[in-house]
């Protein structure tokens, strides 16, 4: 079962005997404000002493890390880190991508010439490549939907258990993959969703609309009239909505943000990573969720993210101007305007190695 289930399974049950019974000591209603950043050092020390003693010298860090400095006359110290977690660093590797979608321990991205390739957990397969061509893409969790060209019809591979995979057939204009369900808005400004019910987060309420998020729970969408409609699970407060107008909204795991056109991001829902924790006296140009962890874009096109740091998601954004942000259950990727590629975040699955 995805990891991220697990924790929302956990969280929902303890919330339950918080109410019940009143023991809980995480705060009420916002989730608790409970930081779980255990923050596990994913610093990748490259250590470069400026001592000119001739001595050999053994540093020893007090974080994590194990440095072991061999200093030489010509103060050339090699050094061995040994990092405890399986983070990587988020330097940008060049290549030719326009597009990409960060999934739950998968990541997948569109190349120049319209063909999607993947990288991380093939289990269901949900990765591989995809000659297409395409024009967008979608990672979810054990499957990923790209957009078809010229034909704009929603094509899904990897594992289709509840339907999500299963597309209704004809165009659509845009499309989420949520964790277990997928929404498209077509050209007639209607909406239709598939897959996963449980909670009631393919039941689209009556509307036209212009964008879609799936999240995990549930599911989040523009009017064409510029509002902020969601449904799904009503637990943690995801389905009240902002009134207001609105250019983009991004649904996460327990919650879900929208942008404004002056790029105010505002969130609600439950705040158990500190998801609603927005950065203040930023102006965003783009906006993305996922379970604990939500980044964007500035306007400056620096990457900005909050919530979750376990696996280093908020502290090692890569340095730059970049054209698109994806963050997925524990990892995040972001492309810059030459084509280059950084990722970020746990790689247990090898999600945050794109390919060079």
């Amino acid at each position: 079962m995805d990891r991220r289930i697990v924790i929302a399974l956990v969280g929902l049950v303890c919330i339950t005997l918080a109410l019940v019974t009143g023991c809980s000591d995480s705060g009420g209603g916002g989730g608790g404000d409970t930081d779980t950043d255990t923050d596990t050092d994913t610093d990748t020390d490259s250590d470069t002493d400026s001592d000119t003693d001739t001595d050999s010298d053994t540093d020893t860090d007090t974080d994590s890390d194990t440095d072991t400095d061999t200093d030489s006359d010509t103060d050339s110290d090699t050094d061995t880190d040994t990092d405890t977690d399986s983070s990587t660093g988020a330097g940008v590797i060049p290549g030719d991508w326009i597009g990409v979608s960060a999934g739950n321990l998968h990541t997948c991205g569109l190349h120049e010439d319209g063909s999607v390739e993947c990288w991380g957990s093939d289990e269901h397969g949900q990765g591989g490549s995809q000659t297409g061509p395409f024009t967008f893409v979608s990672a979810a969790t054990g499957n990923t939907c790209a957009l078809t060209d010229p034909a704009s019809e929603i094509a899904c591979w990897g594992t289709d258990t509840f339907g999500q995979a299963t597309s209704p057939g004809g165009a659509f204009v845009q499309f989420s993959a949520g964790t277990t369900h997928t929404c498209g808005v077509r050209g007639d400004d209607s909406l239709e969703c598939w897959g996963d019910d449980s909670v009631g987060q393919i039941a689209v309420p009556d509307g036209t609309y212009s964008r879609v998020s799936a999240g995990q729970f549930n599911t989040c969408a523009l009017t064409t009239g510029s509002e902020v409609v969601c449904w799904g699970e009503p637990s943690f407060g995801v389905n009240d909505a902002l009134s207001g107008q609105w250019e983009e909204v991004a649904t996460g795991g327990l919650h879900a943000c929208a942008r404004d056109a002056e790029g105010s991001v505002e969130c609600w829902g439950n705040n158990l990573y500190l998801t609603l924790d927005v950065p203040v006296g930023v102006v965003f140009q783009s906006l993305d969720a996922d379970f604990g962890n939500n980044c964007g874009l500035s306007d400056e096109s620096e990457v900005v993210c909050w919530g979750d740091n376990t696996n280093g998601i908020v502290d090692d954004v890569p340095l730059g101007e970049f054209v698109q942000v994806s963050v997925g259950g524990l990892h995040a990727c972001a492309i810059n305007a030459d084509g280059g590629i950084a990722c970020w975040g746990d790689d247990e699955e090898g999600q945050s190695t794109p390919p060079s």
